[in-house]
């Protein structure tokens, strides 16, 4: 403690709402650190005044995982988003949401490398199917329009 905050490493439980264990900062989470809610999901990576920021590691409670950077808790820049079915998202992300460049990898074999844009296909864009065999199109906010 310093000025009665907390200050270097430490840890700190909340009843309902989970705890972290690493450094503070004038009594913010500051720096490296994990923290665990109570239904098991958890974070690891970089605090800046109480917020995850820089990169991360995050497992949520249906074993989805998405490691990369954060920008004030939401994923933003490059990163790597994998869900439980097995599809995968390569690529950057603005606001918590795919944006420009990316690859998507569908559970069943399939994949789309292209722009993206608030979470969906947008712009030029490829198909791969699971033979290999490849289209190019257009997309505007999810939907082909060539």
């Amino acid at each position: 403690m310093e000025n009665n905050k907390q200050h270097g490493f430490g840890k700190e439980a909340w009843k309902d709402e989970g705890t972290y264990k690493g450094k503070f900062v004038d009594g913010v989470k500051h720096g490296p650190g994990r923290f665990t809610w109570p239904n098991g999901s958890y974070h690891t990576g970089n605090y800046v005044n109480n917020l995850m920021d820089g990169f991360g590691i995050l497992v949520n409670k249906k074993t989805d995982v998405y490691w990369g950077n954060w920008a004030e808790c939401k994923k933003n820049g490059k990163g790597c988003f994998i869900w439980n079915n097995g599809a995968r998202y390569e690529g950057n992300y603005l606001n918590d949401k795919k944006h420009g460049q990316g690859t998507f990898y569908f559970a069943d074999g399939r994949k789309y490398i292209g722009n993206f844009a608030k979470g969906t296909r947008h712009g030029d864009g490829e198909m791969v199917d699971i033979n290999g065999v490849s289209r190019k199109s257009k997309w505007e906010y999810g939907k082909e329009i060539t």
